[in-house]
């Protein structure tokens, strides 16, 4: 997932206005949720790098 992409999923996307379009996990979960699943995402990633060292 690209930065770009994890950002979306978190702050949710907005328009060329800036008005919302979609919600993010931060507004639909809160900020202690949403950082949960962030740690989570980031747990296999640490896995595969340690394992291709």
């Amino acid at each position: 997932m690209s930065k770009d992409e994890r950002d979306k999923l978190f702050n949710g996307k907005k328009d060329e206005n800036g008005k919302t379009v979609d919600l993010g996990v931060i507004s639909i979960r809160g900020l202690k949720a949403a950082e949960a699943v962030k740690a989570t995402m980031e747990r296999p990633q640490h896995v595969g790098n340690n394992r291709n060292q």
